[in-house]
Formats: structure tokens, C-alpha cells, sequence
């Protein structure tokens, strides 16, 4: 009997040993995400006054969360379009930071449709919650696009650098939604595996982890990279760097390059570029400038009065160019 009153105070234990660290890690992941993001009033983004010829027509969709949307539909005057592409940003930014890039591919041919995130700079919405918030207001994004009189004449594509990256490949995981092509630049492959990027310790706890995102955010917390390479049928070319400190290749790269040599996936292509970090839309000098002067985390303060902001935005053309050629081909 007192063996059982034993193993009984020693199960009750570990259960309640548990529920705290459920909740310390709970209350740190719901800290990370509990604010808005904004915009920095000392950066200089880049506008619309930046490129002669581009125009934004606002675009507006609602959240699974109830509030709006922002976004914009993007494009020069051309005859016809190559197709309509959805970019999405990444973490701790708006589809302002990327502007040079939605200009690059409307130039080329493209309408670009860009929206800011829950929490997210021009959106509503209280706080940012989590990255699944993505994942779960993609298909009202999508579904902007399909039921769109103009943008539904054209194919659709989507491209995302980062989060954007995930939330671009697993939109493919939307079975009714017709993508013909997916691109990501340094996508992580799931919600569970971007804090593992920070800490390999984190593998500990990484069950409770997926558990609290999924009590939180439903079955899309569970999307990844991998899942959707494995689902879908429609082209898709990701491309990351082998220094990329964000991003670590063991949580991303490898991942997938395992699961497109174990199911013989020959509608997906890798490029794994050398000594690059995380920011490959930027040319390799523009990214390690970007990386030593802006970049989180980091110990000093950003000098925004002395930065140059013309080489912060100067971007790695043969990358994007080598997209452009893969949307069109």
C-alpha cells in the first residue's frame, strides 16, 4: 500500500511538474508575440514615390480573427501580365520592407499582391498572437485573389521570404486552391522548428510546444514545409543560404532536401547558395550590411541617421531574375 501511495505522489508530481512548464513556456511565446509590430519611424522605407510607373491599388481582406486586413495590388501598365503573385513577409516586418522586391517583379511583368499580417504594420488586430496566424488567414488571402474579376484571368503564384516562405509553400496544402507554382527564400520548415533555429535545446520541450500551438491556433499550427512538399504536385523551387543564422539548414535545408530524395519529388528544385545569410533577395553585400547593421538580435542600438540606405536596398538581381525565370518557364 504505501508503494502505491508512492508512485501515486511521484505520478502527481511529474504531472503538475509538467503543467508548469507548460505554462512558462506558454507565458514566453505568448510575450515574444503579444505586441503589435509597427513601423519604425526612424527607418526610411522605401515608396511608391521610389519607382515612376508603379501603382498600389488597396486591397482589404478579413481576418478568421474578425478585424481587417491590409494590403496592396501592385503593378506597372503593361498589355498582359505573366501572372499574379502573392508575396508574404516576413517576421517583425510589413510588405513595406519589401517593396524593392514587389517592384522588381511588377517591372518584370507581374501583378503583385501583398498583404501585411495580423498585428502586422497597416492590419488590424491587437497584438501578432504566433506565426500560425499566417497559416490560418492565407486561404481568405487566396480566396481575395479567386474571386477577384481581374486578378482571376491570371495564374497564380506564390513567394515569401522567411515566414513569408513557409506560408508560401504551405499554401499548397489548401487542396482547392489552384497555385501553380510556389517560391520561398529561407523558409523555416514549421512552427516548431523555427525556435528550435534559436535553441537546440528547445527539442526538449518541442512536444509542448506544437501541443500549445495547436490548442491555440487549430490544425493549421501543424503546416510545414515538408508536409507540403510531400502533398502537392505543383512546381516549387525554395532557396536558402548555407550561413543563414535565422534559419539554421538542419531545421530547413536538409529537411528538405531529405524528403526529395525519400519520395522522388521532381516538381520541387533546391538552390543552396554559398556563403550567404538570410536575406537573399539582397545582393551578398547589401545582405552583410543589412545583417551587421540592422538585423535582431543584436547589442547596439541601429544607427538610423547613418545608414546608407541605398545599399540596405539594394537587391541580388541574378536571384530574383532566376525566379522570374522560373514563374515564366
Amino acid at each position: 500500500m504505501k508503494s502505491v501511495t508512492i508512485a501515486l505522489i511521484v505520478i502527481a508530481s511529474l504531472f503538475l511538474l509538467l503543467i508548469i512548464v507548460t505554462l512558462v513556456i506558454n507565458f514566453f511565446i505568448s510575450k515574444l508575440f503579444k505586441n503589435r509590430c509597427e513601423p519604425d519611424s526612424r527607418f526610411k522605407f522605401l515608396s511608391l514615390k521610389d519607382y515612376p510607373g508603379l501603382k498600389m491599388k488597396d486591397a482589404y481582406v478579413s481576418s478568421v480573427y474578425k478585424v481587417k486586413l491590409h494590403g496592396g495590388i501592385f503593378s506597372y501598365q503593361k498589355e498582359k501580365y505573366h501572372g499574379v503573385i502573392i508575396f508574404y513577409h516576413g517576421f517583425l516586418s510589413g510588405y513595406i520592407n519589401y517593396l524593392n522586391v514587389i517592384n522588381y517583379f511588377a517591372k518584370a511583368g507581374f501583378i503583385v499582391v501583398a498583404f501585411d499580417m495580423y498585428g502586422n504594420y497597416t492590419s488590424e488586430g491587437k497584438s501578432m498572437k504566433g506565426f500560425p496566424v499566417a497559416d490560418k488567414d492565407n486561404k481568405q488571402i487566396i480566396n481575395f485573389v479567386k474571386n477577384d474579376p481581374e486578378l482571376k484571368k491570371y495564374p497564380l503564384f506564390t513567394l515569401g521570404h522567411s515566414w513569408g516562405g513557409h506560408t508560401s509553400i504551405t499554401s499548397l496544402l489548401h487542396e482547392d486552391l489552384a497555385i501553380k507554382k510556389a517560391v520561398a527564400l529561407s523558409p523555416f520548415n514549421s512552427n516548431v522548428d523555427v525556435t528550435y533555429s534559436t535553441s537546440k535545446y528547445l527539442k526538449i520541450v518541442g512536444p509542448l510546444i506544437y501541443l500549445i500551438n495547436l490548442f491555440k491556433f487549430g490544425h493549421e499550427s501543424s503546416y510545414s514545409v515538408v508536409s507540403a512538399l510531400k502533398y502537392t504536385t505543383a512546381d516549387v523551387l525554395i532557396i536558402s543560404g548555407d550561413l543563414d543564422p535565422v534559419i539554421k539548414p538542419e531545421y530547413s535545408y536538409k529537411k528538405y532536401q531529405k524528403v526529395i530524395k525519400d519520395n522522388n519529388l521532381d516538381n520541387v528544385t533546391l538552390k543552396y547558395y554559398q556563403d550567404r545569410k538570410h536575406f537573399l533577395y539582397l545582393s551578398k553585400r547589401s545582405e552583410d550590411y543589412f545583417t551587421k547593421e540592422i538585423s535582431f538580435p543584436r547589442k547596439d542600438p541601429i544607427d538610423f541617421a547613418h545608414l546608407d540606405y541605398s545599399l540596405v536596398n539594394e537587391l541580388d538581381e541574378n536571384v530574383l531574375q532566376e525566379i522570374v525565370n522560373f514563374l515564366i518557364k
